[in-house]
């Protein structure tokens, strides 16, 4: 029987199917018994000494945890995002690292679209007025026959094109991996990151935080943007810089932001929360029901493929040796 620690929250809301599978293979399940999520390095390595597989949301998964972790066989995200893991790390102890790549892509850019509609049409401005005694109509803007730029045109991203195309807007997208057929398909035109600012109505960001990434959005690239253009964050907070994003809003460099993620989270406190041309959520863009089901049970298989021996289609670091 295989230990197998369960730290994702995903599992607390929809991973009921996905602990039943994992129960019904034999093996035995650790839960995260803290109470709260995305562990850090300290409370995480006091849970991993005797485990087989790791199966982490937003956890720290460091050097350190790995190496904490002796009997180690199997680290499984569940979602896509591993800035927080040690993949070098685990590489080096021929440890796989597995993701969830096409689990939350639709749920992902069905809320990119409900932040960007709410953000064009000052949703959340008129609920306020509303809701505060005034009747006070907001004047918003159309996305349709707009443009958007999209950088980072991976699975995420052409869902939001699919999106997009409903609206009848002109599709830009960057991406240093260009998906010829899918951009021919779909009428999308790659540009480069300057043309794709410059042009852009809205902006929606769908790349991996990465040290290539950090800071791609900074004040230089937002001087770029058009006065009334809007950005849009369900990437990653470091991708976009914030001081530079908090300049660019109050001065009008920009006209808004909505943002699902933030460098530093959970996010109480950001300056940015307090700009009345910014929308926010919580870091919840792969929180609907049948996404964290999809996320749960295709970690629990890749845990249990590596368990077995077996080698799952999402490794990551696919030149460890698993032999």
């Amino acid at each position: 029987m295989s230990k197998i620690l369960v730290t994702a929250r995903a599992y607390s809301l929809q991973g009921e199917e996905a602990f039943k599978y994992l129960k019904d293979q034999g093996h035995e399940i650790i839960f995260n018994p803290f109470g709260e999520f995305n562990l850090p390095e300290e409370k995480i390595i006091t849970l991993v000494p005797d485990v087989d597989a790791i199966i982490a949301g937003e956890d720290y998964i460091t050097e350190k945890v790995i190496n904490s972790a002796g009997q180690l066989k199997i680290i499984s995200k569940v979602g896509i995002g591993l800035d927080r893991i040690d993949i070098p790390a685990a590489t080096k102890r021929g440890i796989p690292v597995t993701n969830t790549p096409d689990a939350n892509c639709q749920s992902v850019a069905d809320l990119t679209f409900a932040l960007l509609l709410s953000l064009a049409r000052r949703v959340l401005e008129a609920n306020g007025y509303l809701r505060a005694g005034e009747w006070k109509p907001l004047i918003g803007t159309e996305l349709w026959k707009k443009t958007i730029g999209i950088i980072g045109l991976g699975r995420i991203g052409r869902a939001v094109a699919r999106r997009a195309k409903g609206f009848d807007m002109e599709i830009l997208a960057y991406d240093v991996v260009q998906d010829e057929v899918f951009s021919a398909a779909n009428n999308i035109r790659y540009v480069s990151l300057d043309e794709l600012f410059k042009e852009s109505d809205f902006i929606s960001i769908h790349v991996p935080g990465s040290a290539s990434t950090k800071y791609l959005i900074g004040a230089d690239e937002l001087e770029k943007m058009k006065s009334c253009a809007l950005l849009i964050n369900t990437s990653r907070g470091g991708v976009v810089d914030e001081k530079a994003l908090i300049q660019a809003l109050k001065n009008g460099t920009i006209a808004g932001a909505a943002l699902d993620v933030f460098e530093k989270e959970p996010a109480m406190g950001n300056p940015l929360l307090d700009l009345p041309n910014v929308v926010a959520t919580p870091h919840m863009s792969s929180y609907s029901r049948e996404s964290l089901g999809r996320m749960c049970m295709t970690s629990a298989e890749n845990a249990v493929q590596v368990l077995k021996g077996e080698i799952p289609g999402t490794v990551v670091n696919p030149e460890v040796n698993q032999n």
